[in-house]
């Protein structure tokens, strides 16, 4: 940026007040003095794309914030941004492209720290997700007294809402490739994988896929797994669903659920726990679904709002789950219309009264052919967005094909946006999803903890020694109380070693004989590993 060129300053007068107010919606620059300007040292002899560099300017900011809690001046800013490097479009600047905050400075309460890495400026909200730049942003952060990784530290917190879009049947290449422009915004506002994990356990149906969404645990937890018989009401008391926990850890919450497919309601919900809904809708099609939230949403009395979409799952077993048959395209570009109401009236609810808002969507199910039960990576792996104006969520990020999430993760995402790590309960397979101050485990992917599909689970040599029902293994080495052959000499170098869980001769999966004088033997709940591409 030179100072010969023509109407500099009004172009970076306007630069600093566009990057100033996109870090807050509460900011709204009022004047911006130029203290000083250091031109790029190319203007000496001519810029151009091959040695063009940085300008340096320093500047005072004023800002009229719009919500009191925010502000304690009306002088916001003293501050230095370096690096402010301008692209040039035909004649002059159209955009911003660096606009980092240098030196720990603190203004409003949700600003944030920064730090130097190898001589660059690193914006703490911009880098938490960077394991190497962690240490350095919270140390920064505390010199500088400003929030970690987004954190906003307001005296006064903002109200919470949660709208949970459930979509059954929803395959993950039609809701990423088809033009939905309802899921590219929740994109763009969020952290979004289209290859998300079912549970790992129990087919790809909708008992098992809701009660594992809804539960953040795996079927052999919440016990709906739909093996003999599919009865909901199996749903296990010790694991509520996310609704339950809301309400359960916030009485003053307020939640309702307006669902397609009845069950949800009837057979979950209310017979888990009668007092959980403050207000349901069993919907006689999608439309009639819509239009119920949409009205909870703006009378604004529910602080979370659970729907359910089920006409993507009747086209696809009417006519396929393909996003290249014209009914089932059609029937997601509906459904994608009626989320769009949903979303807008959300949001719009929500910045008219400076609430804090996440939106979650996802499936209990892919799809493939007519059907979705078999085994198969069109049915299992399917579409999880967690999207939200909190700082606190990434904006625009892809999962990485060696984290993509899975449907489990929307409780203990929801319960940490509403109360941070000490809202959610221990002992679930799912974890918080997008949030960039979480650090999320690395996933199981060799025998040590996990068993490939394809060898039945014959590889596996982990030491999980307890079955599905909890029964406790006998050593393999024992013959009582039940006598057997699979011994280490009639099964070498198949892992037969203590009492571990391991399928030396072909069973569905890893199994062993308990101590259990009445049950023979069982099968174990041992994880599937990840799937190999």
């Amino acid at each position: 940026m030179c100072a010969s060129n023509e109407g500099w300053e009004t172009k970076v007068n306007n630069a600093l007040k566009s990057s100033v107010e996109s870090f807050s919606a509460n900011l709204l620059v009022t004047d911006v003095y130029l203290n000083s300007f250091t031109e790029s040292e190319c203007c000496k002899v001519g810029c151009n794309h091959a040695n063009r560099d940085s300008a340096v300017v320093k500047a005072t900011i004023f800002s009229n914030c719009n919500s009191k809690k925010y502000c304690n001046s009306k002088k916001i800013y003293n501050l230095t941004l370096k690096s402010l490097t301008l692209y040039l479009k035909n004649e002059g600047l159209s955009s911003v492209k660096d606009s980092r905050i240098v030196g720990n400075i603190h203004v409003c309460k949700d600003k944030y720290g920064s730090f130097k890495s190898n001589g660059n400026s690193r914006r703490c909200d911009n880098v938490a997700t960077n394991q190497n730049w962690k240490k350095l942003c919270k140390e920064s952060a505390v010199k500088s007294k400003c929030p970690v990784a987004c954190r906003i530290c307001d005296s006064i917190p903002k109200k919470k809402k949660v709208l949970i879009l459930g979509i059954d049947g929803l395959r993950s290449d039609a809701a990423s490739m088809l033009p939905n422009p309802t899921f590219r915004f929740l994109e763009k506002m969020g952290t979004f994988s289209y290859w998300a994990n079912l549970q790992s356990t129990a087919s790809a149906v909708s008992g098992p896929g809701w009660t594992s969404l809804l539960t953040g645990v795996e079927p052999t937890k919440h016990k709906v797994d739909c093996g003999s018989n599919c009865d909901l009401t199996d749903i296990s008391p010790d694991y509520p669903t996310v609704l339950k926990l809301a309400k359960d850890t916030y009485p003053s919450m307020k939640v309702a659920a307006s669902v397609s497919w009845h069950p949800l309601v009837n057979e979950i919900f209310n017979h888990q726990d009668s007092s959980t809904l403050d207000a349901s809708h069993l919907a006689s099609d999608d439309e009639d679904m819509a239009k119920i939230a949409e009205e909870w949403i703006n009378s604004d009395q529910y602080d979370i709002v659970f729907t359910d979409f089920d006409e993507c799952d009747g086209a696809g077993h009417s006519k396929g789950f393909d996003g290249y048959a014209s009914r089932y395209r059609s029937t997601v570009a509906q459904t994608d219309y009626l989320v769009g109401k949903l979303v807008s009236a959300f949001t719009g609810q929500a910045d008219a009264n400076d609430y804090e808002w996440l939106i979650v969507l996802t499936t209990d199910h892919g799809g493939k052919g007519t059907s979705h039960g078999a085994y198969d990576l069109y049915n299992r792996r399917i579409p999880f967005i967690v999207s939200s104006n909190s700082p606190n969520v990434g904006k625009g990020v892809s999962m990485k094909i060696s984290d993509t999430g899975s449907h489990m993760d929307l409780l203990p995402s929801v319960m940490y946006f509403l109360g941070g790590l000490n809202a959610v309960p221990s002992g679930l397979d799912g974890e918080p999803f997008g949030f960039l101050d979480y650090e999320r485990t690395q996933p199981c992917n060799d025998s040590s903890c996990c068993g490939s599909r394809d060898s039945k689970q014959a590889d596996y040599r982990g030491e999980i020694s307890v079955t599905v029902s909890g029964k406790t293994c006998q050593n393999w080495d024992d013959q009582t109380p039940h006598s057997h052959d699979r011994t280490k000499e009639n099964y070498p170098n198949k892992g037969l070693s203590k009492n571990y869980c391991r399928n030396p001769d072909g069973e569905p999966r890893a199994w062993c004989y308990t101590t259990d004088e009445d049950t023979r033997w069982e099968v174990c709940d041992i994880p599937y590993c990840p799937d190999e591409y």
